[in-house]
């Protein structure tokens, strides 16, 4: 995948580095931060192509300290057809009467109207300029988690606008930003190295979705060295050292102590070589005086090592913001970040998580939110706007494959993005209980012993799960899986190569359903793509609570459902007979490594987005 870097309205290069492909260009940038008062502030404002909604949606904004109220156009246009499931009664966690969300930074918001009118369908759904007979996730464009606010002088700054809603993919650009700060077109990553300190300056990053719907986030960032520390082996635990980056101090547990008298948006930067999570002792990251804010030095390999213990715990206020970017975490027994309290506004950012050991089924994972009496589709929150982008996880092993990459007890608003998982004894992903608008995109799970899995204890809504690759997983996309309810999910434009969509009993349970499933391309090399084999399961598809159209499908089989154990087998003309999926295809799709070749011609409408 080629992105090209992008400064103030001009192409810079083509970062192969970032994405695994491309060439560096000559392109110079133009400044765009001259200028610009250090007072900008900071707002979020969209237009969207989502559908129309009654009333004004106010979402959060991850801009630093600052109010806007902008335009989110909500009427029908790619995504319409789908009603808002923010305005039903089971869609209030979190959410105000006008659909006001909780927010990284104090103030900032937007607004939404209507404005946008594009062709609608006489039933079902636009999606890639056909009518399907599925709804779309009704989610706003609006910025996800939070930006850092400084930069230290000569150091890469980086960061990503982490985006939701719309309809993906996205285009980003700079319309305003320092001298030299690039970002990445299709993924909004960014970087930056300031020459020297300076005041706040404005950035100002444009975002388009696929059917022209817009955001416009806006944050300051200063050059300072105020608020960063050091942590390196070469330092030294004493007065004599203050954790500058000349005088650093050389474990994580000195440096984390409230006697280095932190402020709460202090950023501990982690220079070469191994560093022991057991120097922390019993403190809980996020207790107060400890910084919750980790970088890995750029241009070096920090290891986080748990020496075959639990990792840390993360316990945070409601209102304080994490940051854990650019780091490796190792070795750890059972959990490597065990998560707590009321956490909320915490990016996982480009780090690598490896080797867990771990007996019996206690949800062993390398991040784990624990349990509690949250319950935020119906308005308790507890977890809330939470953003893993770039990592990858992996090696973790179960004595009974009770284990997953992350597993996810009562979070809301998670924004799950361009991860990979493989060889874990479990599954890849686990959203165990309570999940509430959560977004699962553009990640690659494979050798792994299952995949995602809606598991639904108590309650589950509003879920998307899109444009994700799933290869040698066995059940791709399992949806419900323990007692309670689920409803109001989207699986759509995912690949799924020997990895089936599979849909349990809890879908017939009388809370449970509207569940659309639509553009994946879904393979298997025996059986059928899609499996329903409990009898609640089978009901609840034949009753109309799942919804399938405008798939691709293959299988030496000739079936794209089994239901029933079997008992129940269904070809693609017999299924449309029964309603199901009249714009899908069965054919093969000639995968080549996982993926629909250039001159397919069903590239551009089935499967994950990969330009």
């Amino acid at each position: 995948m080629t992105n090209r870097m992008v400064g103030v309205g001009v192409l810079l290069w083509a970062c192969g580095a970032c994405t695994g492909s491309g060439t560096a260009g000559s392109s110079t940038s133009s400044s765009g931060g001259a200028g610009v008062s250090s007072s900008a502030t900071s707002t979020t404002t969209a237009t969207s192509g989502a559908p129309a909604t009654s009333g004004s949606l106010q979402a959060s904004s991850a801009a630093s300290g600052a109010t806007s109220m902008g335009s989110v156009s909500l009427a029908s246009s790619g995504q319409g057809g789908a009603s808002s499931a923010q305005d039903s009664s089971s869609s209030t966690a979190g959410v105000s009467a006008s659909g006001e969300s909780s927010s990284a930074q104090s103030g900032a918001s937007s607004s939404a109207t209507s404005s946008v009118m594009v062709p609608t369908c006489p039933a079902g759904s636009p999606v890639d300029g056909e009518c399907l007979d599925v709804e779309v996730p009704p989610f706003p464009l609006a910025v996800a988690g939070w930006n850092m606010e400084r930069a230290y002088p000569g150091i890469e700054y980086r960061t990503r606008v982490a985006v939701r809603g719309g309809v993906y993919p996205y285009t980003f650009s700079l319309a305003a930003a320092p001298d030299g700060m690039m970002v990445e077109e299709h993924t909004g990553r960014i970087a930056w190295v300031p020459a020297a300190a300076a005041a706040p300056v404005m950035v100002r990053v444009e975002v388009v979705d696929s059917v022209g719907g817009t955001l416009t986030h806006v944050f300051n960032v200063e050059a300072t060295t105020r608020g960063f520390f050091f942590v390196s082996l070469q330092g030294e635990d004493s007065a004599q050292a203050d954790g500058s980056r000349d005088h650093p101090w050389q474990t994580l547990g000195y440096a984390s102590a409230p006697a280095r008298g932190h402020a709460e948006d202090a950023v501990l930067y982690f220079r070469d070589g191994v560093h022991l999570l057991s120097t922390l002792g019993d403190a809980q990251v996020g207790s107060v005086g400890t910084p919750t804010r980790w970088m890995g030095y750029p241009g070096e390999h920090a290891i986080m090592d748990a020496e075959g213990s639990v990792g840390l715990g993360l316990r945070m206020a409601p209102d304080a913001r994490g940051l854990f970017q650019g780091l490796e975490f190792r070795n750890a027994e059972g959990k490597m970040f065990w998560v707590g309290s009321n956490t909320r506004h915490v990016v996982w950012r480009n780090n690598v998580m490896h080797d867990i050991d771990s007996e019996g089924a206690h949800n062993p994972a390398f991040v784990f939110f624990e349990d509690g009496d949250a319950r935020p589709a119906e308005g308790r929150i507890q977890y809330d706007d939470l953003v893993m982008q770039d990592n990858v996880f992996h090696d973790l092993r179960n004595d009974v494959g009770h284990g997953g990459a992350v597993v996810l007890y009562n979070v809301a608003r998670l924004l799950f993005e361009d991860n990979e998982i493989y060889r874990i004894a479990g599954r890849c992903l686990g959203d165990k209980d309570d999940g509430f608008q959560n977004i699962f995109r553009h990640n690659i799970c494979h050798d792994t012993e299952g995949g995602l899995r809606l598991e639904n204890q108590y309650t589950q809504a509003e879920i998307e799960v899109s444009h994700n690759l799933f290869y040698r997983v066995g059940d791709g996309v399992t949806v419900g899986w323990q007692p309670g309810w689920l409803r109001d999910v989207w699986v759509h434009h995912n690949t799924l190569v020997d990895a089936a969509l599979v849909f349990r009993w809890v879908l017939n349970e009388p809370d449970s359903g509207n569940v659309h499933v639509y553009r994946n391309v879904v393979v298997v090399s025996a059986e059928a793509p899609i499996s329903a084999n409990e009898n609640g399961g089978d009901d609840a598809i034949v009753g109309g609570r799942v919804h399938f159209d405008g798939n691709l499908y293959w299988s030496p089989s000739g079936n794209v459902y089994s239901g029933r154990w079997g008992g129940r087998t269904e070809t693609l003309a017999s299924w449309q007979e029964d309603g199901q999926d009249r714009h899908s295809v069965f054919v093969d799709p000639g995968l080549v490594n996982n993926a629909l070749p250039a001159a397919s011609p069903y590239r551009g409408t089935y499967g994950r987005f990969d330009p």
